[in-house]
């Protein structure tokens, strides 16, 4: 195994440790450890481990399959476990990242160290935010323990999981305890201002670095755009603007309407041909469907809302997208408009919440 991923490891548990003096005392107390197995091996290979071999995870997963990246400690076994490659990344793993090491150590820290105060309260939050409906998965949602582990990923704004700006969208208090639970974070530009690093109070530094995000102005109709960290503009014409990552997309579509039309059966027309368009694509898929297609006013904003969901083929991740179709004036002309937005992958929960976020942000 690379030595560097010790040097790694020690990092993120000082970050992690950072902020309340108890939970610090606590793990120094119960000897705990972070165990790291090497890349192409299984997670049961580590003696701590091997007692699940031939067991499945809540998922249902082999814990020697390969497929499980990391565990977090518990009472009784005081050690957490992550990948190598979750440590050094390697385009090869591309499911393997920091995430893994902040996640399962963030439920070592609850497993082993919350109060009953403690606990209650994450219970309560997590509570608030399904009463919220915020939209996020079962991965996030199943329990309180995977609800403390996904938030404190989202703190520590590692970029490949839920961003940190998405906090924003729970309960103000989760902000406020996971920074009475971990320490203050600041955030810095590092040589590249295109890149932010976040230093703990005591001058520890995460070993990651987020993209920054930015704000794109349309400069003929002038409308304003947040864009995702590590987002584009491609192209831009009055037509057409289309921003592009991985494996999100956001595009926007401007067509002149006939003069005198009627802008609410323009808006009906444009939204049953998107609507067409969608079920010509996926005709000869194995699984399509539209999950809404409703029409949102309120204050003076017109819009059809269309959700659409499809699987091509089992080998194929799931597609989820969203189309906001209205209607634009510009200098006396009128402009159908399709804000589209698609993601396909890991990740799709907390993605689909920033496209929605961006589409509603379009206001005419």
């Amino acid at each position: 195994m690379d030595p560097a991923a010790l040097d790694v490891a020690a990092n993120i548990v000082a970050l992690m440790l950072d902020g309340r003096r108890d939970i610090a005392d606590c793990i120094g107390n119960l000897g705990s450890a972070f165990a790291i197995f090497p890349k192409d091996r299984p997670i049961t290979d580590l003696p701590e481990f091997s007692y699940l071999k031939g067991r499945r995870d809540m998922w249902g997963r082999l814990y020697e399959s390969g497929l499980i990246y990391g565990l977090g400690g518990v009472k009784g076994n005081p050690v957490s476990a992550a990948s190598e490659q979750s440590l050094i990344p390697d385009p090869q793993y591309p499911n393997q990242g920091y995430w893994v090491a902040v996640h399962e150590f963030a439920h070592h820290l609850m497993n082993l160290c919350f109060s009953g105060e403690d606990h209650a309260i994450w219970a309560g939050l997590r509570q608030e935010t399904l009463e919220a409906d915020l939209g996020y998965g079962e991965g996030l949602m199943v329990n309180v323990d995977e609800f403390f582990a996904g938030v404190s990923t989202a703190y520590f704004s590692i970029h490949d999981t839920i961003p940190r700006r998405h906090v924003a969208y729970f309960p103000r208090e989760v902000l406020e305890r996971l920074e009475e639970f971990y320490g203050a974070l600041t955030a810095v530009e590092p040589d590249n201002p295109e890149y932010i690093r976040h230093v703990s109070t005591s001058g520890t530094s995460t070993p990651w670095v987020t993209v920054a995000g930015g704000t794109y102005q349309h400069t003929t109709l002038g409308y304003s755009i947040e864009l995702l960290p590590g987002w584009e503009v491609e192209r831009a014409t009055i037509y057409e603007l289309l921003l592009s990552a991985a494996s999100m997309e956001i595009r926007i579509r401007y067509d002149l309407l006939p003069d005198g039309a009627d802008s609410e059966d323009e808006l009906v027309s444009l939204a049953e041909s998107d609507l067409d368009g969608w079920e010509q694509w996926t005709r000869e898929w194995d699984e399509a469907e539209v999950k809404s297609f409703e029409r949102e006013s309120g204050d003076g904003l017109d819009s059809y809302w269309i959700r659409y969901y499809g699987r091509e083929s089992p080998v194929y991740c799931s597609i989820d997208r969203i189309h906001r179709v209205l209607i634009v004036s510009h200098e006396g002309r009128s402009y159908g408009v399709v804000l589209e937005g698609g993601i396909c992958g890991a990740g799709q929960q907390s993605n689909i919440r920033d496209l929605e976020t961006i589409l509603r942000s379009f206001i005419p």
